[in-house]
């Protein structure tokens, strides 16, 4: 800088937003106290990256940060999506953060990334929708267990697509159309569970019974 011009406030504001784009999301709300020009920056990065460190915040200060900053984007539609929940046992801030997800689904979301250390999770239909999300991985390291449920509308290839995401163990559980629950759990490789949901799909008549006295019945 030469005479205190500031030649990177005096960029565009959209090739400013594709340079903040690049830092973690807490990095690029904190520039809002470097100049005027930057404090309504943070609210149009189209990528969202957040990660929770348990020795700097508790989960519940991360959650409310993670909250106020996807109520307060104005981007129309965000490229990416990462969540980092690392050594998170408490499932109810997790559960708000997915609240939080489905209103960013409806809004239009293209990727996604999470990256959640708990001991079980689940992501529900009503989390993912209908929206088009490329999930880029899913990651739980406790006990690798994840679980979708989708309902038969339609939409399960979606399932399909994100077991051979996880480095996972994938319970996988389906509705029939009469609402009746039935349930397939596997501790096989993603890719062993993909092949099977790959036949679900291709064979609608194909059911998967409900397990009974600790087994999984096919």
């Amino acid at each position: 800088m030469n005479g205190g011009d500031d030649r990177l406030s005096n960029l565009p504001n959209e090739i400013l937003c594709h340079i903040l784009s690049f830092l973690p999301t807490k990095n690029v709300v904190a520039t809002s106290i470097l100049s005027s020009s930057y404090l309504s920056l943070w609210s149009c990065i189209p990528m969202l990256d957040f990660h929770y460190q348990p020795h700097l915040h508790s989960s519940q200060k991360f959650v409310e940060f993670v909250s106020k900053v996807l109520a307060g984007n104005r981007s129309p539609s965000i490229d990416t999506f990462k969540l980092s929940f690392k050594n998170c046992t408490d499932l109810e801030p997790i559960s708000s953060v997915n609240c939080r997800i489905k209103a960013l689904i409806k809004r239009s979301i293209v990727k996604m990334e999470l990256s959640v250390f708990a001991n079980h999770v689940v992501y529900y239909s009503n989390i993912m929708g209908r929206g088009r999300v490329e999930l880029k991985r899913i990651e739980n390291k406790i006990n690798r267990q994840v679980t979708f449920a989708k309902r038969r509308n339609g939409l399960l290839k979606k399932a399909y697509e994100l077991s051979v995401l996880c480095d996972a163990e994938v319970a996988l559980i389906i509705f029939s159309n009469r609402g009746k629950l039935y349930e397939f759990c596997s501790t096989s490789k993603p890719k062993q569970i993909a092949g099977i949901i790959k036949n679900f799909i291709l064979d609608t008549s194909h059911i998967l019974s409900v397990k009974k006295d600790g087994k999984d019945q096919v």
